[in-house]
């Protein structure tokens, strides 16, 4: 008697391609078994993506014809999460790639189902005070930026400048923006950028500086430039104590919607009497945790 292969019901196959989800050798080879297992494996394939950019290849440019091609916008409603990474030379000198906005744009606009981004070892080439601004990709709610040298040699606003293009972004996490390089710059003093376009339609709501990088400019900056009715959590590391003044200024200003603060100084010591006017001398009542 002949024997008739029936295909698994979708539910197993979900199941069985689920249990291969961190490989992507065991992904690809399931994507070819038939055509009722392309989708879910390419779920996880194309689940997250790497954009690699240095001195003798343009990643971002590359992808970015892909996307325009039939079978790349197939593979665009797979991508949730998103990283563009500078890689280094091997003389380990600080060039970073610079990374245009509005390309970046193009490319993230086509990204229907993109929630993460993490720029690593980048630069951006920030965006003009007036004018038209980048495309956006509105579902992104999590960024993250990782050794990137430009946050303390060069210009905050133009590292910043990339949440123009995530206006519904709520938590920012930064990661080893310090990192051991030539000094090529003077270090950011944290003074204000004289010229910055402010981010109208931003309610961000956590941030997390787990970074060697100095705070308080960032500190400043978003005080200045977003609007804070909705921010919740702020989680600083290597606050030096001339840095407080600032930490002072942000948790007044979002006192009535704080309600985690944690931060991690660089050096403990004894505070003379002259210096005490440096340390806010109340805290938020609402706020449910508190930790240094």
């Amino acid at each position: 008697m002949a024997l008739f292969s029936r295909p698994l019901p979708v539910d197993i196959v979900a199941m069985i391609v689920d249990y291969f989800e961190g490989d992507r050798e065991a992904l690809c080879n399931m994507s070819l078994v038939a055509k009722a297992w392309v989708y879910p494996a390419r779920v996880y394939l194309f689940r997250l993506m790497w954009i690699l950019i240095s001195q003798e290849h343009d990643g971002l440019a590359e992808f970015r014809h892909f996307l325009d091609t039939p079978r790349g916008q197939r593979h665009a409603g797979h991508i949730v999460g998103l990283c563009v990474r500078g890689v280094e030379p091997g003389d380990e000198s600080c060039w970073e790639p610079t990374v245009d906005l509005f390309a970046l744009g193009e490319v993230v606009g086509q990204l229907s189902k993109l929630e993460n981004f993490e720029a690593d070892r980048v630069r951006f080439s920030g965006v003009p005070l007036h004018g038209p601004l980048p495309p956006i990709a509105p579902k992104v709610l999590d960024l993250s930026f990782a050794r990137m040298t430009t946050w303390v040699y060069d210009d905050l606003k133009d590292c910043l400048d990339v949440l123009h293009l995530f206006p519904n972004v709520k938590q920012i996490m930064t990661d080893d923006l310090l990192r051991p390089v030539k000094e090529t710059g003077v270090r950011y003093d944290g003074m204000l950028p004289t010229k910055y376009r402010k981010f109208e339609h931003l309610r961000l709501e956590d941030l997390h500086h787990l970074a060697y990088g100095p705070a308080s400019p960032l500190l400043h900056y978003m005080l200045h430039s977003m609007d804070l009715r909705n921010f919740t959590t702020l989680s600083l590391f290597h606050l030096s104590l001339e840095e407080i003044p600032y930490l002072g200024e942000f948790v007044h200003a979002v006192k009535d919607t704080l309600r985690y603060l944690y931060f991690k100084t660089t050096n403990i010591q004894f505070i003379l009497d002259e210096e005490r006017e440096c340390i806010p001398s109340s805290y938020p009542e609402n706020i449910d945790r508190f930790a240094v």
